[in-house]
């Protein structure tokens, strides 16, 4: 199922560049390919692989959170460059106003910023030096719970949930890696397993890409002063909306209604 994927989605983004460049617009469209979260490890080779980087779909590690990001313009970008700067998918819409020259609605917060700036420009640039650090901080939250914070080069988790070992996996993926069942409860955001960090988790992901060696946090005081200052700005200017997901009805979903007792949820 996996290969199968794989194998579907590129003939789909062949065939949509194909038409792009029957249309002639292949030099000045800008084409941005990502996804939206890392690999689901617990569907063993069947949910992907997310190399060196711990975790997966559904927590905050970066095996969960880091997706690839490729972008092609061929007017702006030139090929082959390399761009490591930490963006958000948030950041797109910004971006993409400020190319077709539009406004951005003043009458509410923004969570994104515009990258066009970074687009065309190599690690090795300058620019990109100068600017490494003027990004705004990222804030990962589950619910309204905050779970992880990125700052900079570092990775700092106040709240984890379990994470699946080693010997999990082993004994639930049989021959070849294909789980020995697809079905999976996730544990969930508002676990009583999940755990608090206090202080939290610090991971320098320059060095330790893998979150594999928390730093010493009585050794960074200076940098949790700034997180904190950081994250008081964040929350002035954050509202909140209203919960979406504290209730459904049974009614609305197949097999669920509990007046119905000829079925029951007993799907994947």
């Amino acid at each position: 199922a996996y290969g199968d994927s794989i194998r579907e989605l590129s003939w789909g983004v062949g065939e949509i560049m194909s038409e792009i460049k029957d249309l002639g617009l292949d030099e000045r469209t800008l084409v941005l390919f990502t996804s939206d979260n890392g690999a689901h490890l617990e569907l063993c080779n069947e949910g992907g692989d997310n190399g060196l980087f711990r975790g997966g779909n559904g927590n905050f590690f970066e095996g969960g959170l880091r997706v690839p990001g490729i972008v092609r313009w061929p007017e702006h970008i030139p090929a082959g460059i390399v761009n490591t700067q930490v963006i958000s998918q948030m950041d797109f819409f910004p971006t993409f106003v400020d190319i077709a020259k539009g406004s951005i609605p003043d009458d509410r917060v923004i969570d994104g910023q515009d990258i066009r700036h970074l687009l065309s420009l190599a690690d090795s640039s300058d620019e990109v030096n100068s600017n490494s650090s003027n990004h705004q901080p990222l804030f990962f939250y589950c619910n309204a719970r905050l779970f992880a914070m990125r700052f900079g080069n570092y990775k700092l988790h106040y709240r984890t949930m379990p994470m699946r070992n080693k010997y999990y996996y082993a004994a639930r993926c049989g021959e070849a890696g294909f789980p020995y069942s697809y079905y999976h409860q996730g544990v969930g955001c508002v676990s009583t397993r999940v755990r608090w960090h206090y202080p939290p988790l610090i991971y320098n992901l320059a060095t330790d890409p893998a979150e594999a060696y928390p730093l010493n946090a009585t050794l960074h005081q200076d940098l949790l002063q700034d997180v904190e200052s950081a994250f008081t700005a964040h929350e002035m200017n954050l509202v909140k909306g209203p919960a979406l997901f504290t209730s459904f009805s049974n009614s609305t979903i197949p097999c669920c209604d509990v007046s119905n007792h000829g079925c029951s949820c007993n799907y994947p």
